[in-house]
């Protein structure tokens, strides 16, 4: 099991230690496997996941450098044919791993940028490092919206789908592979199905 440990409030001259720097924001679950002793956490100061169990080793494969794309936890994950759980939250609240596919895309209303950040592994120096980020777009006004990428996952009745009892929501498994797919085929039609623009007031 792997779950996300990212620490986005991390800034420029802060210091990411993937073993005491802990995950900002993500959920009991991802406190609770983080503490673990035999958890082993990816080094990106930005989007960082942490395993337990056989395979989690995996994960020291992944670059520091690469929060999304070529090289970065997501891609790993994909690779070993993990796949996603959505506990009772939309795709646009926890599917994360559809930014990753954005920017192996290039979708028109992101782009690449580089955040400077602070690394140590262990007790090792510490370490200054650009981790290339897939920002949005900073001419356009908006969010993301994954709902058109949940319907179509639905409807091509892919992975498994739970109902919560006593409420509209559900939870979502999804192998990463099947997902990338979807998302794929959702983008190519209209590059900015994923993209909400905000409204003029």
């Amino acid at each position: 099991i792997a779950v996300p440990a990212f620490t986005l409030n991390i800034r420029e001259n802060d210091i990411f230690n993937p073993a005491t720097t802990p995950p900002d924001r993500v959920g009991a679950l991802s406190d609770y496997i983080w503490q673990r002793d035999e958890a082993i956490r990816s080094t990106c100061p930005v989007h960082s996941y942490v395993a337990i169990g056989r395979d989690a080793a995996i994960l020291r494969d992944s670059d520091p450098c690469q929060s999304l794309g070529p090289g970065s936890a997501f891609d790993i994950m994909r690779r070993e044919r993990y796949s996603l759980l959505l506990l009772g939250c939309t795709f646009t609240e926890g599917a994360t791993f559809v930014h990753h596919v954005e920017a192996e895309s290039g979708v028109p209303y992101r782009e690449w940028i580089e955040l400077p950040r602070q690394i140590q592994l262990g007790a090792a120096p510490v370490k200054s490092i650009a981790v290339r980020y897939y920002a949005r777009a900073r001419h356009l006004d908006g969010t993301n919206d994954l709902s058109s990428v949940e319907s179509a996952a639905v409807n091509r009745n892919a992975g498994t789908v739970v109902p919560i009892p006593g409420s509209p929501r559900q939870s979502h498994l999804l192998d990463l592979t099947e997902l990338t797919g979807i998302v794929r085929d959702v983008i190519s039609r209209e590059p900015f199905a994923l993209f909400r623009q905000n409204q003029e007031a």
